[in-house]
């Protein structure tokens, strides 16, 4: 593998040569259907044009596409045939980006003249996006028969992209390249040959991904997000977290989306998989795509008061010229001697970049979203012992018994940044890593009841008959038979077991225990899992902490917190453990999970023990609802507790929210939903949304809707229809 891994990065550097042909894209090509008997050289029975020749081609019908593939126009390009999608409402003159999509190995097709097999995953999906607004640009898909994607086919695709760019506005600047399994490979191959060229990386079930680890100095400019499935045999998940710890440790930030019970399709996943807002985590990526993007090291922005700034951000070698500039507040001025891929930022501000890809090419754009550098108003002091976030490479820790640090048979011990139900650690962040386990990937496994499934490498010292408080983040993958986690110190258990309620984003609870050296000068820092299923039984960890505890004041430690629909009105329900110094607690609501209001307080009982509260709330809107608390000490310290999320509404009524919208609207009925419609205040059609798959809950993106006031029709497979209104902010 690794011979063949330099074989191919050799060819894939041969230089590209451009297009001797004129242009021959047009969005308004006709789709021919092949027909051998038809005369040659007809429209429908073309011969193979010579080298150098851009040239419109055809496809054969394939029963596994049914549907209709007339948007993908078929052209040919030095024996490579290929399909390229137009972007909607086409301008020329217009930039528009570029995604390239190389196929899997099974679907190669039969000959020249096939042209249509490469559509089979992903062709439907992504023009969907496209009709939903999601993201506008060219879409192209070559198709290759001969196994694995490399520099023979790389050059022929460079120099269909130089065409487009020199003949229909293509941006060289905004190129995403994606893939599924062998073409996750290629995507990955690509991109360490070009990453001049390459935007963003996309791959699904990369096979042998780890050949590029030696490629991350180059890699780490680049934006990737990768998906495996924790069953795969190729890529198997130890490979994949091999080349994420290489590419982390470079300094790059990758988004890995794990699939602990799935094998190697994990690709619609991977395409369907969302923020915790709703908006797909693929269109984020498409639309944040570009070269002159910075990469920040570590993602290092903020820095403590009183500390050096070091701040290091790049974009990828190789270019003529680069040119920085700082905005301290007074707008962007440009950075004497900052004529390099890289900029050390010494001083608070945002900082941008643009460059020139030759002597005679003009700049680029400067960066869309400047890299901002920021000091935060306080530091955690000394009294933080020992702190884990998992964001850092290696993450040591010790495991026994079957749960063992990358031992996916039984699957513990992954550290990740998403999964089927979590993509934001615990302080919220999208992308954040975490600790993960899954005991079943596969089969097989047996779990004795307090088996240890973490523990600090090196012990902590400690100070003789101080107090401390052992804190950690917990979420449930699902709820079934969910993990029974038991915190230790020295092998002595703090208190009972806990599990969080839910499952997902808005199941992170904070668990805190109180203990007291005594006689001790080390800590052993353990966490330990009671439940012996091999079936469920999946969690995540987050922020692991032991401080010194603050003078006579033990924290207060939420045990669960629920909330259920109560006639018309939403009850919500919490209890609590380790009350000392506790004031009240306030319940917040919020309808899009960013605003807030307080809709009431509860004071507390401030029982050592704990106590049980319950808040009803009359006045829930019809749609989503959020709900949080917000434990306040006597001293007017507070923090916010676990977010919990409600739908409230009648039975077969359109829910819609949130309504303004800005970005993403959510649709939800008991009805079966068909399709979209919204239609402006003249009563002119602006969107048409016709549904794949028939479905109860759809997120549909607005967010290049004109700010307004609309009609939403909502189409339903008893063909009834339903219109309401939309306000876009």
């Amino acid at each position: 593998m690794r011979l063949f891994f330099t074989l191919v990065m050799a060819f894939s550097l041969v230089a590209s040569f451009k297009a001797q042909a004129q242009n021959v894209f047009n969005p308004n090509d006709v789709v021919y259907t092949y027909n051998s008997g038809a005369p040659s050289g007809s429209a429908t029975n073309p011969t193979v044009p010579a080298n150098g020749v851009m040239a419109k081609w055809v496809r054969s019908t394939s029963p596994d596409i049914t549907w209709n593939t007339n948007n993908y126009k078929c052209y040919i390009w030095n024996g490579l045939v290929f399909r390229l999608r137009f972007p909607n409402n086409y301008t020329p003159g217009t930039k528009y980006p570029v995604a390239l999509f190389l196929h899997g190995i099974a679907e190669g097709g039969n000959g020249i003249y096939d042209n249509e097999y490469q559509l089979k995953w992903g062709g439907r999906t992504f023009e969907e996006r496209i009709n939903y607004g999601e993201w506008n640009g060219f879409l192209l898909f070559p198709q290759q028969r001969d196994g694995v994607w490399g520099g023979q086919h790389f050059p022929r695709i460079n120099e269909i992209i130089d065409t487009l760019q020199k003949y229909n506005s293509a941006d060289p600047d905004r190129l995403i390249v994606m893939g599924l399994s062998s073409g996750g490979y290629g995507t990955m191959a690509y991109a360490s040959a070009y990453p001049q060229r390459t935007a963003t990386a996309i791959p699904s079930s990369p096979v042998f991904i780890n050949g590029f680890a030696g490629a991350v100095n180059d890699l780490k400019y680049i934006p990737i997000w990768e998906a495996n499935g924790g069953l795969d045999g190729n890529p198997w998940p130890n490979d994949v977290n091999s080349f994420v710890s290489e590419y982390v440790k470079a300094g790059g930030i990758m988004q890995h989306q794990y699939y602990g019970y799935e094998y190697h399709s994990v690709w619609f996943r991977h395409w369907d998989q969302t923020y915790a807002n709703g908006q797909y985590m693929l269109s984020r990526f498409w639309n944040n795509a570009h070269k002159a993007q910075p990469l920040l090291y570590f993602g290092n922005d903020k820095f403590c008061p009183g500390t050096t700034i070091n701040a290091r951000m790049g974009v990828s070698s190789g270019f003529n010229n680069y040119e920085w500039q700082k905005n301290t507040g007074s707008g962007f001025i440009t950075i004497n001697g900052a004529n390099s891929n890289e900029y050390t930022a010494t001083e608070a501000g945002q900082y941008r970049v643009r460059f020139k890809r030759n002597s005679s090419s003009a700049w680029s754009d400067w960066s869309p979203s400047p890299i901002n550098i920021t000091v935060k108003a306080s530091c955690i002091n000394s009294d933080t012992l020992f702190a884990e976030h998992f964001n850092a490479e290696p993450s040591n820790f010790n495991a026994a018994a079957s749960y063992t640090r990358n031992n996916f048979n039984c699957g513990n011990g992954i550290i990740t940044n998403g999964t089927e139900n979590i993509n934001r650690d615990a302080t919220g962040t999208d992308g954040g890593r975490f600790l993960v386990g899954y005991t079943n990937a596969n089969g097989g496994c047996s779990f004795t009841a307090d088996a240890k499934i973490w523990e600090n490498t090196t012990a902590v010292t400690v100070t003789p008959n101080t107090n401390y408080v052992f804190s950690f983040y917990m979420a449930n993958q699902i709820t079934y038979q969910a993990a029974q986690v038991v915190a230790k110190i020295n092998g002595v258990a703090l208190g009972a077991a806990v599990s969080p309620a839910g499952e997902g984003n808005n199941s992170w609870t904070r668990y805190i225990f109180t203990w007291n050296s005594g006689a001790n000068t080390t800590a052993s820092i353990g966490l330990h899992n009671n439940t012996t299923q091999d079936i469920g039984n999946d969690y995540a960890i987050d922020e692991i902490t032991l401080t010194k505890a603050p003078a006579g004041a033990v924290p207060v430690q939420l045990v669960s917190f629920f909330v259920s629909k109560k006639e018309n009105a939403v009850l919500l329900q919490w209890n609590t453990a380790n009350e000392n110094n506790n004031k009240e607690f306030i319940a917040e609501h919020s309808i899009d999970g960013i605003a807030w209001n307080e809709i009431g307080a509860v004071a507390a009982q401030n029982n050592i023990n704990g106590g049980s509260y319950n808040f009803t709330h009359t006045q829930p809107v019809n749609g989503v609802n959020y709900y949080r608390l917000k434990q306040v000490d006597m001293d007017g310290k507070f923090q916010y507790l676990p977010v919990r999320r409600l739908v409230f509404g009648k039975n077969n009524a359109l829910l819609m929210y949130p309504n303004p919208a800005k970005d993403v609207v959510s649709l939800q009925n008991a009805k079966t939903i068909t399709g979209i419609t919204i239609y402006n205040q003249t009563g002119q059609l602006v969107l048409q949304v016709p549904l794949a798959i028939n479905t109860n809950t759809i997120e549909l993106s607005v967010g290049r809707l004109k700010a307004g006031v609309y009609t939403l029709q909502v189409i339903y497979a008893d063909k009834t229809t339903e219109r309401t209104k939309l306000v876009k902010e």
